[in-house]
This record gives C-alpha cells, structure tokens and sequence, in this order.
C-alpha cells in the first residue's frame, strides 16, 4: 500500500502490545482499567494516524491529476485499471557483460532464443537437411491432385467457406 509506512508500522505493534497487557490482568480491576486506558490510547493515536496517511496519500493521487482531464488517473485507480510498468531487468551476456537498458536486453533475449539461420555455420546435419530440402520429392505412390479434390479442399477449409466456392 503506498501510504504504509514506519511510524505506522510502529504505532500498530505498540497498540497491539497494548491490548495484550490489559487482556492479560483479570484480577486487579485499578491495573485492569489503567491498561485499558492505554490500550485506547495507543490505538487512537494509531488510527489518527493511518487515517492522516490514507488521506494524505488519496490527496497526492487527485492533485497529480492534469485538470484538463480530471477523471484520468483517479478513474483508473478506482477501477482497479492502475499497473505498475513493465521494467525488464538486466541479462548476462554471453561475454560476462550485462545488458544496460531496454533495447540491448530485448536484444539478448532475441539472439538467445532466436539464433541466427545461416548456412555458414551449420554443420554436417544441418547441411544434408539443407540440401534435401532443395531438392523435389519423389516417391513411387506420388498421385497428382485433380482440380477437383484441390476444389473440394479449399472449399471445406474455413477460409474457402468465407469467400464462397470456386469457379
């Protein structure tokens, strides 16, 4: 919560120490009646002060507002819609060096997960797959498709059904 602080987390355990001593006496009513009035103490104190800090804190959210639009920041807060920004941390490069801002992190993630395709660097498997990819398929049961079944295709896939059948 942005309006907590020290003191108020100071004031609460002081309060809630306060509570306890008065529940613990059962059998003096004078002492019992004492520690009551400094338990009610405390946590008056407390309250004013969390009040104060809430209220103070509420105060700063409306006048950071821009009057020429007074519903922006304050509607957002009240619907919930507020988010803290996006900050993306710093990376170890592969050279024991770290990403410095935004754009040389983004960078590092990309050659990271997405590494260069360069037939300068494959290997020997990466070659073949290379290779074979270039090259027609043939095999013994290779049947041509008709215009028909190419017809029938396009006209069942989702796509062929939006633009109506072919000619």
């Amino acid at each position: 919560m942005p309006w907590w602080n020290e003191e108020l987390t100071t004031l609460r355990k002081k309060a809630l120490a306060m509570r306890l001593r008065y529940q613990r006496i059962t059998n003096d009513a004078d002492l019992r009646q004492e520690r009551r009035q400094q338990y009610q103490g405390s946590n008056r104190t407390y309250q004013a002060k969390l009040r104060e800090a809430k209220l103070k804190s509420w105060k700063d959210i409306c006048t950071g507002t821009h009057s020429s639009n007074p519903w922006n920041l304050v509607y957002r807060y009240a619907a919930g819609k507020v988010r803290g920004a996006l900050t993306l941390s710093t990376l170890e490069a592969n050279n024991n060096t770290h990403t410095a801002d935004i754009q040389s992190t983004i960078d590092q993630l990309m050659d990271h997960f997405i590494p260069e395709d360069s037939a300068s660097s494959d290997g020997a498997h990466h070659k073949r797959v290379r290779q074979l990819m270039r090259e027609p398929m043939h095999t013994t049961d290779d049947i041509r498709f008709t215009q028909r079944e190419v017809q029938a295709a396009i006209e069942n896939s989702s796509h062929g059904r939006l633009q109506g059948k072919m000619p």
